[in-house]
């Protein structure tokens, strides 16, 4: 099964698993005859050993590769040309599973969101930079909950919480919340608490506005006004999984219900089901690999990888 997927830049689409990875080089034709990748296709994927389970990727603007790894926290930069792996740092710091990265294009860091060992409820964001070589841990930014998701737009990040500990039913909080991060400080700016939820799964912004899955409630979701600071749509996905932006449109992918589904703000909350029945390939929550200008996403069917054009 995938941990974490990404497709990259240069149209190779990287498959993260079991202490191992795959680097695939997919035939041009793959987009339609709208676009060409540069690359040239290869009858064979590239394999990689790691030193544990990539739970998130992300790629920086100079096309390195960052993984996070479970169990053991390490944060690794992968060269794209020569798929040299070099260690950024560890996390430990009471943490365990990187489950999501994003990348701050202004000041070219990488930011991994993890929860924290079992029975333990901070989660933590890290802050590190593959060019400076800076790495920090910072455990304060939502205390008592962990972190299951990170998106970043423009100077700020937002960040996910879970008030459940890893490995047991208990919680010190009532309610989870989103965290605003001013990323010129890295101080937190805004919490909400749109909803009583107990856990968020993942998170998008789109147009100003923020959309959320719930894993507890199950499947759940709305759509946030950032300014206003109002829902302005929900609805439900059938259960939770991933949750993507793209060229102005809003996905989900349910891992219980099989099926990817464009969520839109129409009538209050709407879903529309764009593909159903699609086997799962995946050991986490699926998540949506997106091709710069191209109207569809990499991603798991059963345990092949698939290309899934997108409405245009």
């Amino acid at each position: 099964s995938v941990q974490s997927l990404l497709a990259h830049t240069d149209r190779s689409v990287w498959a993260a698993g079991h202490y191992a990875m795959t680097v695939h080089y997919p035939a041009p034709r793959t987009y339609g005859q709208s676009g060409r990748p540069p690359q040239p296709a290869r009858e064979e994927p590239a394999w990689l050993d790691v030193n544990g389970e990539p739970k998130s990727m992300v790629e920086t603007d100079d096309g390195t590769v960052v993984i996070g790894l479970y169990p053991s926290t390490e944060v690794v930069a992968i060269d794209p040309g020569t798929l040299e792996q070099r260690l950024l740092g560890t996390i430990d710091t009471g943490q365990m599973r990187p489950l999501a990265m994003a990348y701050d294009t202004a000041r070219g860091d990488v930011l991994v969101a993890t929860t924290a060992k079992q029975q333990l409820y901070t989660g933590a964001v890290t802050f590190t930079n593959p060019g400076t070589g800076e790495f920090e841990v910072r455990d304060d930014l939502l205390p008592e909950q962990n972190l299951r998701n990170i998106v970043v737009e423009g100077d700020v990040a937002y960040i996910a919480g879970d008030t459940y500990a890893e490995g047991t039913s208990e919680r010190r909080l009532e309610t989870a919340s989103i965290a605003e991060i001013d990323l010129t400080t890295r101080e937190v700016r805004r919490i909400f608490e749109p909803r009583d939820w107990d856990s968020y799964e993942t998170i998008t912004v789109s147009g100003g506005v923020l959309y959320a899955v719930g894993r507890r409630p199950n499947g759940a979701w709305f759509a946030f006004d950032l300014d206003s600071e109002t829902v302005v749509a929900e609805g439900d996905t059938g259960g939770y999984g991933g949750l993507g932006s793209h060229l102005g449109k809003v996905y989900a992918r349910d891992t219980w219900t099989s099926s990817l589904q464009e969520l839109s703000l129409e009538g209050g909350g709407a879903e529309t089901v764009l593909y159903e029945d699609v086997p799962n390939g995946w050991y986490n929550s699926p998540q949506f690999s997106f091709v710069r200008k191209f109207p569809g996403t990499w991603g798991m069917h059963g345990m092949d990888l698939a290309w899934f054009p997108l409405p245009g």
